[in-house]
């Protein structure tokens, strides 16, 4: 073989020495603080969607509830005047208030409340007496 082409050949092999320990340890280090940032924002946008799953169903509670409470009839006793309470799917629990206007006979305010640990849905809606 030429003089020529082993030269070439121990050049090649000299710059062939690979990444040093320290390269390796700054690259892990990256990666780590990059994961751990990622893996904090999954952790918060799967109690995001927790969330809002709950209070999805609350909502819907909450509008079948009320729904409920207009199909019955004006003097029912879930109608009269003051606070009601029924057990809701657990964990959720519903509660309403009744009360009559006393400016304008005939009208009763209707806030319903579904209550989950610390978070709660409210709708209002109004009932009249159709005589």
């Amino acid at each position: 073989m030429p003089d020529h082409c082993e030269n070439q050949i121990s050049l090649i092999s000299q710059n062939q020495g690979g990444f040093s320990l320290l390269e390796v340890l700054i690259a892990i280090a990256i990666f780590t603080i990059g994961f751990a940032a990622v893996w904090k924002l999954q952790i918060q946008a799967v109690n995001s969607n927790a969330t809002g799953r709950d209070l999805t169903e609350a909502a819907t509670l909450a509008a079948s509830s009320t729904e409920d409470l207009l199909g019955l009839d004006y003097f029912d006793a879930a109608l009269d005047d003051g606070s009601h309470t029924t057990t809701g799917q657990p964990p959720y629990s519903i509660a309403w208030n009744v009360n009559e206007d006393d400016d304008i006979a005939g009208l009763k305010k209707i806030a319903l409340d579904v209550d989950w640990g610390h978070r709660n849905v409210m709708l209002v809606t109004y009932v009249v007496d159709h005589p």
